[in-house]
């Protein structure tokens, strides 16, 4: 029974890296970077780039709540309908999505997600049950956390999803998704990364690249949980970056 158990969590860890990007966008205007890695147990984040007609890029940072195949079948589900909802607006997207998995349903299985939409100044962020994503102005040598409250898409038929656009033209800015994983991350200890410290690392790693950002952000949670922790939950960033 245990090694049928391990049988299907792998399964389903397979199941789950198998619907990630194998390559990052390249483009003359943005370096962009998805990263995930996966807790002990099989949660259902996911992160994706997908390319409208125009040649603009959409960012995607998800987490389908529960574990195991469950929440991979959501994810799966949720990449198969954006594929057709790709040129639309980030809030009528979220509209189509939610009406989508009410209609499959998905018991008490919900969906979080985070859209930014990059266009040529701005980007147009939306988001259903997500944390907090933040954006750094090389101007004003600030980050800010920008928080769009919506109710996760599976919820309810009514659901109200919202949009703000952010400015996003000068050299140096930074938009950073990211799922719960790490600001929830415990150390031995209980005490958790926390949204404020997560804030003050980007902020402090800002004249780096989208890679060495990501790469910061994963060092600093090894070393909060260090040799006696583990990841409880998975941890996705996804980082885009004015060139």
């Amino acid at each position: 029974e245990i090694r049928r158990q391990q049988a299907e969590m792998e399964e389903a860890r397979e199941f789950q890296q198998a619907m990630l990007p194998k390559e990052m966008p390249i483009t003359d205007e943005y370096e962009m970077v998805g990263f995930q890695k996966t807790a002990t147990e099989v949660g259902g984040d996911f992160f994706d780039f997908m390319q409208k007609e125009d040649g603009r890029w959409i960012g995607i940072c998800g987490d389908a709540t529960g574990h195991g195949l469950t929440s991979g079948n959501v994810v799966s589900i949720t990449k198969t309908a954006m594929s057709s909802l790709v040129n639309e607006d980030p809030v009528p997207t979220l509209d189509s999505l939610n009406k989508t998995l009410l209609k499959m349903n998905i018991g008490l299985n919900r969906m979080c997600l985070n859209i930014a939409n990059i266009g040529k100044d701005s980007i147009r962020f939306s988001s259903a049950g997500m944390p907090p994503a933040y954006y750094f102005s090389s101007k004003k040598n600030e980050v800010e956390e920008v928080l769009v409250g919506a109710l996760p898409l599976g919820s309810f038929k009514s659901a109200i999803h919202m949009e703000q656009e952010i400015e996003f033209k000068d050299k140096g800015d930074i938009f950073v998704m990211m799922s719960d994983g790490l600001p929830e991350a415990e150390n031995s200890k209980g005490e958790m990364v926390g949204y404020e410290r997560t804030l003050d690392i980007i902020k402090s790693m800002s004249n780096n690249s989208a890679k060495e950002i990501k790469n910061g952000l994963v060092e600093m949670c090894d070393e909060w949980l260090g040799n006696s922790a583990e990841l409880q939950d998975d941890m996705t960033f996804v980082i885009i970056k004015k060139k």
